[in-house]
């Protein structure tokens, strides 16, 4: 049997889950009153979307590498 190389599939689902934190960021953003835009849930949502960006890099090298050898 062969073995299911799925690195290109996880790629793209991590990108639709940054895809998808990045549209919730722009919601909120937009629907915080202008004065405070700058509340805390921008923090938190930021902090996620670097969560997501560091999984995305991981997938990204392994691919590379698996590509590479």
């Amino acid at each position: 049997m062969t073995e299911t190389n799925d690195t290109e599939l996880k790629l793209y689902d991590q990108l639709m889950v940054v895809k998808k934190c990045s549209n919730a960021l722009k919601d909120i953003y937009l629907n915080i009153p202008e004065e405070d835009r700058y509340a805390s849930a921008l923090a938190i949502i930021g902090e996620r979307l670097d969560q997501e960006i560091d999984s995305l890099k991981v997938l990204t090298l392994t691919s590379y590498r698996e590509a590479s050898s």
